[in-house]
């Protein structure tokens, strides 16, 4: 009788850490999967916005000095671009034609598997010689930055609340030959 239980409570070990690994394993297949997921939504929305114009004022007409773009607190959509709340309809593609358009721009994207995805976008004009650094004036390179989100991305180990997200930045340089 004691050897019965003995080999029972073995297995039951047994069983607790072989569930725990599968556990484990499907999270992770998860965690792996979303972020995929997220670099194809983040990268969609950099390619959708680097192939507009550079900035308003060079959807038409070329721009020759830096005074000639949009003021940095100007940037965004402009009349008759505009769209409340998440985007799911992609309307941007018809709606934006420049980069800074992508401004404060919110995209929710559906995955069957993995629910909703969560896209935001920033865009600020940067020094040329160093990109890294915002500019408070105008510049001919401006980067746009897109974060996504989603439920079974990781979180983050000071607040399991929180999920990290997945961060993708692109230049937009103004390319016009004079």
């Amino acid at each position: 009788m004691l050897l019965t239980l003995g080999a029972l409570v073995l297995l039951s070990t047994l069983t607790l850490n072989i569930n725990g690994t599968l556990l484990s394993s499907v999270s992770t297949t998860l965690e792996m999967e979303s972020i995929l997921n997220a670099v194809s939504v983040a990268q969609s929305m950099l390619d959708e916005a680097m192939a507009k114009s550079f900035d308003e004022k060079t959807v038409n007409n070329r721009i020759y000095t830096y005074s000639g773009m949009t003021s940095p607190s100007l940037l965004g959509r402009e009349s008759g671009e505009s769209i409340a709340g998440f985007d799911s309809t992609y309307l941007s593609r018809t709606l934006f034609d420049d980069v800074d358009d992508y401004h404060n721009y919110r995209r929710r994207v559906f995955n069957e598997r993995l629910g909703w995805f969560e896209a935001t976008a920033t865009v600020t004009y940067v020094q040329e010689t160093a990109p890294d650094n915002n500019s408070s004036t105008q510049t001919f390179a401006k980067r746009i930055t897109v974060r996504v989100t989603n439920d079974y991305m990781p979180r983050s180990n000071a607040n399991p609340d929180s999920i990290n997200g997945l961060i993708l930045q692109d230049l937009a340089i103004y390319r016009q030959y004079f």
